[in-house]
């Protein structure tokens, strides 16, 4: 029976206009390679995109079907298994993932939607699945002898005709990692290493010695840190630079990289592979919230092909004390404020946390904001998660948490002629933040990444260092300019908050009626994008009215006159294909300081170092003049029927810093007599 038993695992994600989800299927690879190790003579499969998932079940229909519950593909999942029980009504269906919950809030809802599925397998997975296909294969893939056996399966779990859980025992954690064969090494992922739509993802450890309140990984299960061996971690890395499409990025899904003594070992590895094959490009991760120090160097070890992700969610002590959240030392930060100059950051919020202020929530981004350049902001709504102690515990009651129901990333579909959204559950407002206080904070973020995102404008920001001005006194002025800000802008903003509100709904049937309604305009990107398409609406649509409104905003921060009007003269001839199309080819424009020296100076040197006449010649570049259409598409919004989005990765996309003109010197001797300066002046005054 073991020889020809069929296995299907898969991590599912929508695949009508590029995947949904372009990672690597790491969790149901794991999984699959050890009940290959186990079942040498089983056949399993590993699918991602839901095309070629569906096409395989019915081509053929496997025995056993496991799906991965992620936020991203729950309802879809659902809808997966119930078009393979129509094809093959006893097929088992296996559930796993951080989506799924033995102690739901509504038993009822919960089978309910859940009713395909014929067991439930919570926490680690690999032993757990093992354990089910060698019971089924005991009993005769008998599936009602299976579940009468619950009980002997461990991390197992099924709801029964009487709504009742009933749950096999907890197992113990896989003490050593490397007992896990790597789905890499037994070829499991070739067929997606060759996609460079697909990004390989590696785990080195597993747990989080962290509790947080609303985090899947803040129960006490996943207090322990394991992790593979260097060898392991290496030979899964090697594997994957022999084969991996040269321009994706490398996902290291650690829940605090760079933490760890062992990670520098790793992270030489990475960088040995960056000098042989210039790749990973990038690297995407989410950084340890202790061991500052170590990340910096391990930034530098990555020649800062990574950023440190800083997930402070705020800086209130009374909201983390609440969350059970540990950041960052305050004193640390300050320690290597100077290292982190030059290292790419991009801090997480949440927001509304409990206990949370609009006050203290501005208070705390504009402290991080003022602590120094590179960064910029990834602010979210507050999650409530299953498997948390959020949506267990007493959080949602003692705080007033009010609870609503939205769409989870326009994620949208058809199987079997069903429509399927994804859905999650939000806050939208405490008993300290009004909803209205909530969009608020929303603006002043979006704001924040329009200023920030690729550095569009960076200039202004080394303005700000070189007189000494913080941050957040001139992004402040900028928000609470709003009310006088020009008509465009100001209804940019309105539809932004306006979107927030729509989205949000009473129940996940009103979600899904709603999106079935707006299918067609989430679908090519006529709605949905949030925070995304909203800053790069300011520059897109409207770049000389946000230009001049930052300007005027600046005028009224600093006192220095002609050089912000330089800076200004200096980025609109940057930016001259945003607003004239048509515009000649090269450009020459004079400037009373050397603005292009300054700017790629050291930060906080005075832009008066730099005065004398200096013309340049705006060069117009290959993409220096897209237009606004190409550049909503190249960002997946826009679309029509013939248009998708590139598969490229995140950070080529046609961000405005990209867009800028190249920029010579028309009469280059105040750079030259610079430079000769500085070898002379040790002191460095004028130096470059």
């Amino acid at each position: 029976m073991a020889q020809s038993l069929n296995v299907v695992i898969a991590d599912s994600c929508f695949d009508h206009k590029g995947l949904s989800n372009p990672v690597m299927p790491l969790g149901a690879g794991l999984v699959a390679a050890y009940a290959n190790h186990r079942f040498p003579n089983v056949s399993i499969q590993v699918f991602k995109a839901v095309t070629p998932l569906l096409e395989a079940l019915e081509q053929n229909p496997p025995d056993i079907l496991g799906l991965t519950c992620y936020l991203w593909n729950k309802n879809l999942s659902v809808a997966v298994a119930e078009y393979a029980k129509k094809i093959k009504p006893n097929m088992l269906i296996i559930f796993g993932g951080p989506e799924i919950d033995s102690n739901p809030e509504d038993v009822y809802l919960f089978k309910k939607k859940y009713s395909v599925v014929d067991i439930f397998i919570q926490h680690e997975g690999e032993v757990a699945f093992s354990n089910v296909i060698q019971k089924y294969l005991d009993v005769n893939l008998n599936k009602v002898e299976l579940r009468r056996s619950i009980l002997e399966l461990g991390n197992s779990f099924l709801i029964n005709s009487d709504n009742r859980i009933v749950a096999g025992p907890n197992l113990k954690r896989i003490e050593d990692l490397d007992d896990i064969p790597s789905p890499y090494l037994m070829g499991l992922f070739d067929k997606f290493l060759v996609d460079p739509a697909v990004m390989p993802m590696i785990q080195t450890n597993r747990g989080c010695p962290f509790s947080c309140t609303f985090c899947q990984e803040g129960e006490s299960y996943f207090t322990k840190v394991k992790r593979h061996s260097l060898n392991y971690t290496v030979a899964d890395l090697d594997y994957i630079a022999e084969r991996v499409h040269r321009s994706s990025a490398l996902w290291i899904t650690d829940s605090n990289w760079a933490m760890y003594k062992w990670d520098e070992d790793i992270a030489e590895h990475i960088a040995l592979i960056q000098s042989k094959i210039d790749w990973p490009k990038e690297i995407i991760s989410s950084t340890g919230k202790a061991n500052l120090d170590r990340i910096i160097k391990i930034t530098g070890i990555l020649n800062n092909t990574m950023y440190i992700s800083n997930s402070v969610q705020s800086m209130n002590a009374d909201v983390l004390k609440e969350i059970k959240r540990k950041n960052l030392n305050p004193l640390e930060l300050e320690k290597h404020r100077d290292s982190l100059q030059g290292v790419r950051q991009e801090p997480e919020i949440i927001v509304p946390l409990p206990n949370e202020t609009k006050e203290t929530f501005f208070d705390g981004i504009n402290s991080l904001l003022d602590s120094g350049p590179n960064q910029r902001f990834a602010v979210f709504q507050t999650l409530i998660l299953t498997n948390t102690d959020m949506a267990h515990g007493t959080s949602i009651s003692k705080f007033g948490l009010e609870v609503k129901y939205k769409q989870h990333y326009n994620l949208i579909g058809y199987v079997d002629g069903k429509f399927v959204c994804e859905t999650e559950r939000v806050v939208a407002s405490t008993n300290l933040i009004s909803t209205n206080q909530y969009l608020e904070c929303r603006v002043y973020a979006m704001l924040l990444d329009t200023l920030l995102r690729f550095e569009p404008i960076e200039e202004v920001f080394r303005l700000l260092d070189s007189h000494s001005k913080a941050y957040s006194a001139f992004t402040v002025r900028l928000y609470e300019s709003l009310s006088c800000a020009p008509e465009e802008i100001r209804s940019c903003i309105e539809s932004f908050k306006q979107d927030l509100l729509d989205e949000m709904h009473d129940s996940e049937a009103d979600v899904i009626e709603y999106m079935q309604k707006n299918e067609e305009n989430y679908k090519y990107g006529k709605k949905g994008g949030g925070n995304f398409r909203y800053s790069n609406m300011l520059w897109i649509d409207h770049f000389s009215l946000t230009l001049n409104w930052i300007f005027d905003t600046l005028s009224t921060v600093l006192e220095a006159d002609s050089e912000i009007r330089n800076i200004k003269e200096y980025l609109a001839k940057n930016y001259l294909d945003r607003t004239n199309l048509s515009g000649e080819p090269t450009v020459s424009s004079y400037f009373d300081y050397d603005v292009k020296a300054w700017s790629e100076a050291a930060r906080g040197k005075p832009l008066s170092d730099y005065l004398g006449g200096t013309t340049y010649n705006f060069i117009r570049t290959k993409i220096s003049d897209v237009d606004a259409l190409t550049v909503w598409q190249d960002f997946g919004f826009k679309l029509d029927k013939k248009t998708a989005p590139k598969p490229a990765s995140y950070v080529n996309k046609l961000f405005l810093s990209r867009l800028r003109r190249d920029v010579e010197y028309v009469n280059p001797r105040f750079r030259q007599s610079i430079a000769k300066n500085k070898k002379v002046n040790r002191v460095g005054k004028v130096a470059l």
